[in-house]
C-alpha cells in the first residue's frame, strides 16, 4: 500500500474555496472535468465496493499502525488510514449506514467522515460517523484470535515461561482493538470533480510558493491525531539509514527522546536520540545514521519516542526514560527506597530500579523517640 504523505497548501484553501467551487459549476454544467487518467485509476483502485470491504481496508490499516502504538494499555492511537479518501457505491452498503452518514465538503464535492474500531468486548467491528454515532457493526469472524500479531511476534510468550499476568499485560499492549483508523468515503459520482479541483488548489500552491520571496515550499498534510499527540507521522529508508518524521502539537515546545529495541519479550530498549528541539515547529524528521551489522539483516527493530522534558516525579528522569530504559516508576523518585532519587543513582551509574545499600541513609532513632543531631 502506498504511503506516500498527501502533499497540499493548508493554508491556501480557505483562500481558494471560491476558485475551487467556480470549476466544479462551470463544469457540471458543461462536461466533466478532464483528470490525469493514470491518476484517477490509481485513485479508483481503492474503491469500496461494501461494507465487508471498508472492514478489510480497516483491518490491514490496524495491523500496520499496530507495532506503532505507544506502550500504555489506555492508550488509544486514532490514525488516518492511508489511502484517507476511499470512492464507494451507495447501493450495496446497508441502508443504516447510508442513512446515518455524515456530510461534510472537501474540494467542493460531498465526502463522508467514518471512524473504524474494533470493540474490545465482542470484537465487533464497528462503523462510527463524524458525530461518534454508530452506523453499523459486523460481528467478528468464526474463530478470530485478536492476538495473532503478538503470537507471530512473541511466540515465547505462550510457550509456559511466563505467567498468566505477564501474558494478559503484553496482550493489552498489543491488543489491535486500540487502533482505531478514520477515512472519508467518496461517492463514485463525485471522484472526477474531486481530483479535478485537488489538481487545481495543487497547482495554484505550487505557482504561490515559487513566487514566495522565502522560497516557500508544500506543507505536508499532518495526521488529525498530531494535533494533540506525538505522533510518528512516517518512516521512510534512505540508503542504508531509517528516516522518520514525528508531527506534535501546534504549541508543543518540549524536547523529545527517541528509544530503540530489537527484543520486545525482553523489552531493552536503548536511547538514541535525545534533546530533539520542537520549538517553532509541530513536526521534525529524525534520521537513524546507526549503522547495523550484516548479522542484524532482517531483524525488527521497533522505535519509540518520548517527552524528554515530562518529569511527573520530579527525579531529573523523564517519565518515557523511566519507562523505557530504567524500568522505574515515573511516579515515585525513589523507585527502591535506597534514599537516592533514580535521576542522582543514573548519574552514578547506579541501576535507580535495584537498591543501592551504600545510597541508603541510615537514621537511628534513641529509645526516647527524638531524632539524633
Amino acid at each position: 500500500m502506498n504511503r506516500t504523505p498527501i502533499v497540499t497548501g493548508a493554508g491556501l484553501i480557505a483562500a481558494m474555496c471560491c476558485l475551487a467551487v467556480a470549476s466544479v459549476s462551470s463544469t457540471d454544467s458543461e462536461k466533466k472535468p478532464v483528470v490525469d487518467p493514470e491518476q484517477y485509476k490509481e485513485f479508483m483502485a481503492h474503491q469500496v465496493a461494501d461494507v465487508y470491504d471498508l472492514e478489510q481496508y480497516f483491518v490491514e490499516e490496524q495491523y500496520f499502525y499496530l507495532p506503532m502504538t505507544p506502550p500504555s494499555e489506555d492508550f488509544i492511537l486514532r490514525q488516518p488510514g492511508s489511502p484517507y479518501v476511499l470512492p464507494f457505491t451507495w447501493e450495496k452498503f446497508p441502508a443504516e449506514f447510508v442513512k446515518g452518514l455524515s456530510l461534510e465538503y472537501e474540494n467542493s464535492v460531498p465526502v463522508y467522515p467514518v471512524t473504524i474500531l474494533e470493540d474490545p468486548k465482542t470484537r465487533e467491528t464497528v462503523f462510527l460517523n463524524a458525530e461518534g454515532k454508530e452506523l453499523y457493526a459486523l460481528p467478528p469472524a468464526p474463530g478470530y484470535d485478536p492476538y495473532t500479531y503478538l503470537r507471530t511476534l512473541m511466540p515465547l510468550l505462550y510457550s509456559g515461561k511466563y505467567t498468566s499476568d505477564e501474558v494478559y499485560n503484553w496482550q493489552k499492549l498489543y491488543d489491535p482493538s486500540r487502533v482505531q483508523i478514520t477515512a472519508k468515503l467518496i461517492p463514485t459520482e463525485y471522484v472526477e470533480p474531486y481530483l479535478y479541483v485537488a489538481a487545481r488548489l495543487a497547482e495554484e500552491a505550487a505557482a504561490l510558493a515559487a513566487e514566495s520571496d522565502d522560497g516557500g515550499g508544500m506543507v505536508l498534510l499532518r495526521s488529525e491525531a498530531a494535533e494533540s499527540n506525538i505522533v510518528v507521522e512516517s518512516f521512510a529508508l534512505v540508503s542504508n539509514s531509517m528516516k522518520m518524521v514525528i508531527g506534535y502539537p501546534n504549541d508543543f515546545t518540549n524536547r523529545l527522546e527517541i528509544y530503540t529495541c530489537d527484543d520486545l519479550l525482553a523489552f531493552e530498549w536503548v536511547m538514541v536520540a535525545t534533546n530533539l528541539s520542537t520549538t517553532g515547529t509541530n513536526e521534525i524528521t529524525w534520521l537513524d545514521t546507526v549503522v547495523y551489522p550484516e548479522s542484524d539483516t532482517g531483524k525488527a527493530y521497533s522505535f519509540s519516542v518520548g517527552n524528554a522534558d515530562f518529569d511527573s516525579d520530579g527525579d531529573g528522569l523523564p517519565d518515557a526514560r523511566e519507562f523505557f530504559v530504567y524500568g522505574t516508576n515515573p511516579n515515585n523518585p525513589d523507585t527502591d527506597g535506597d534514599g537516592m532519587n533514580d535521576g542522582d543513582e543514573a548519574a552514578q551509574g547506579f541501576d535507580p530500579a535495584v537498591f543501592n545499600a551504600s545510597a541508603t541513609v541510615w537514621i537511628r532513632f534513641p529509645e526516647n523517640g527524638r531524632r539524633m543531631p
